[in-house]
């Protein structure tokens, strides 16, 4: 069983995620083609206002966080020394949402095309 909107695997026997309460699906291609990209950026404060306006909305979501570490110095191609990284965000929604996710996020993008 999987979760739709982030694929997380689940064992048998149960019927819904825990943490947000949406049912399961049997097989995770299932999953996969029925969620949808909303939004890929690296700006906390429109994350949080998107996230927000999909919550006020009643619209499930599913925030994935993807780090980018990178080295400040390498000598002869070999990293060394602290690493600095940055961040990029993607909000998952679900593909049958879309036209509402879209209405509910309007403001937060200010007619910027950040549309995953």
């Amino acid at each position: 069983m999987y979760r739709p909107l982030c694929t997380a695997e689940y064992r048998e026997g149960f019927t819904e995620c825990a943490d947000c309460h949406v049912s399961l699906v049997p097989a995770c291609e299932e999953a996969e083609t029925g969620r949808l990209r909303l939004w890929k950026g690296d700006r906390q404060e429109k994350l949080n206002g998107i996230l927000g306006a999909l919550d006020e909305s009643g619209l499930p979501s599913y925030c994935k966080e993807i780090v980018n570490a990178v080295s400040n110095i390498k000598i002869m191609g070999i990293p060394i020394g602290p690493q600095r990284s940055t961040f990029e965000y993607e909000v998952w929604i679900f593909r049958s949402d879309r036209e509402k996710a879209h209405m509910a996020i309007a403001q937060v993008l200010h007619g910027e095309s950040d549309f995953g």
